[in-house]
């Protein structure tokens, strides 16, 4: 089928099956040009009820694909279970903020003791510093340290980083250089 817009354009219609529309309409109480839309569009949708009603954790990829993510798992079961302070050590943009707080957040509800650290941008320039190994070595001494989202780190800096904690995770380093 086929028309003539206001332009002069020809206006095609993608074909689609009406007894798909009537199913779309009835079952998920869609307009019939949404479920016309849908009917044409179906191909390319794996799930309709996914589709019309879409959950975050349909889309998030499983996080045992983590190399060692079960090692982190039962390491940090165990300081809990031993009342560990654990170290959460965070990059000072948005989401390096953001996952401290939400990590920070959910080990203080269950009576977990922490301590965190997000470098000061200003002082402490991009990425980790020796003031933020420091702090890691003599003030925190924590048994597990978990780093948060670092862009950029410099080998070195996290061998050293790494020497002061018994057990450490790190979640979304996304390059690392070979310089001190």
């Amino acid at each position: 089928m086929s028309s003539i817009s206001v332009t002069g354009k020809n206006w095609i219609f993608k074909k689609f099956n009406t007894k798909d529309v009537a199913l779309y309409s009835e079952n998920y109480s869609l307009s019939e040009i949404a479920a016309k839309l849908l009917a044409i569009r179906k191909k390319n949708i794996n799930s309709i009820d996914l589709f019309l009603k879409p959950k975050i954790k349909n889309y998030l990829p499983n996080p045992f694909k983590i190399k060692d993510m079960q090692k982190a798992i039962e390491r940090t079961c165990r300081s809990i279970e031993n009342s560990e302070t654990i170290a959460i050590f965070g990059d000072y943009d948005v989401d390096g903020a953001t996952s401290t707080a939400i990590l920070s957040r959910y080990f203080l509800s269950i009576n977990q003791k922490i301590k965190t650290y997000i470098p000061d941008r200003q002082k402490e320039g991009y990425g980790v510093s020796l003031l933020a190994i420091e702090y890691a070595a003599f003030v925190i001494a924590s048994v597990l340290s978990i780093f948060l989202v670092f862009s950029i780190l410099s080998t070195s800096k996290l061998k050293l980083f790494l020497s002061f904690s018994t057990f450490s995770i790190i979640l979304f380093i996304v390059e690392t250089d070979s310089t001190g």
